[in-house]
């Protein structure tokens, strides 16, 4: 369910870029290069909300990101209570923490995975 979910988030955004991009391009532009350019701005905004929503400082954030597409492991509940602007108490560390890594790996497969 998860992949479905995140395969309509793709076709969702590959529509945006159709529908409200294509048409502004102008003739001779490189269709690559202006859907490379949203991909990445869908991205950061996506990044951008989810640090606000959460309390995140974003170089962190990205560091964690960073960290999860090099090694391939999920960032520790402690590296992500260590990017929270403001600490939680002890026994809401466990939800935030946990919601923090489903919408990393989210994200990571919306917009990296296969993207190339």
């Amino acid at each position: 369910l998860a992949s479905e979910t995140q395969l309509r988030s793709k076709r969702e955004l590959i529509e945006a870029f159709i529908e409200q991009y294509m048409p502004t391009l102008s003739k001779g532009s490189d269709v690559g290069d202006a859907f490379y350019k949203f991909w990445e701005d869908k991205r950061t905004e996506e990044v951008d909300k989810i640090c606000e929503e959460e309390g995140l400082s974003a170089d962190s954030f990205y560091r964690m990101i960073e960290q999860y597409q090099f090694t391939g492991k999920p960032p520790l509940a402690d590296e992500i209570v260590d990017a929270l602007v403001d600490k939680p108490g002890i026994l809401e560390r466990k939800k935030i923490t946990a919601r923090v890594t489903t919408k990393i790996l989210d994200l990571i497969e919306t917009f990296d995975e296969d993207a190339g």
